[in-house]
């Protein structure tokens, strides 16, 4: 029986083949989570349980899907398809035009990325709603952020390129300024 890495490792370079590139990175960030190796291998087959919902996915990485399941059984860990993982990337749009200052910019954002705009609206609550897990998008998750009218904002916000900087430090994020 192969080991759990190994096979996440050729699910990996098979969603890669296949170009699934938002599976591919919800996988890696899912592996990146600091856990025990049991809660690694519930979490990892959750997410590929919920994965194999989609037919690209199945048919990339489906046999791969099945021989983890039947890993993490034999160890007595018994995975359902994940219930927040979603099968599509999550995309979250802002518009420049509704804000002139970082006041502004985290009432905005909090709109988008997090339930009832309930959030610390300051730099690290910032960072964290980035990261995800507790929020409209799961720990880590990957999702396209477009700033609409970023030109206006890049003129009228002191902390644009703060603002920016940080959220491309988040890997799992694809910023597109327009």
């Amino acid at each position: 029986m192969r080991h759990h890495l190994q096979i996440i490792d050729e699910i990996c370079q098979e969603l890669e083949r296949a170009n699934l590139c938002y599976e591919l990175k919800s996988l890696r960030n899912e592996v990146r989570h600091p856990c025990t190796s049991t809660e690694l291998i519930g979490g990892v087959c959750s997410i590929l349980l919920k994965m194999n919902e989609k037919v690209e996915t199945r048919n990339a990485v489906g046999h791969l899907t099945r021989e983890f399941d039947d890993y993490a059984r034999q160890l007595g860990v018994f995975a359902e398809a994940s219930k927040s993982y979603s099968l599509t990337r999550k995309e979250f749009e802002i518009d420049g035009a509704e804000f002139s200052d970082l006041k502004g910019f985290f009432h905005v954002i909090g709109q988008q990325l997090v339930n009832n705009n309930q959030w610390g609206r300051n730099w690290n609550a910032f960072n964290d709603i980035l990261v995800g897990g507790f929020v409209r998008t799961e720990y880590g998750e990957p999702f396209k952020l477009t700033w609409k009218n970023s030109a206006i904002s890049r003129q009228e916000l002191v902390d644009y390129s703060d603002i920016v900087e940080l959220i491309k430090s988040h890997d799992h994020i694809e910023l597109d300024l327009k």
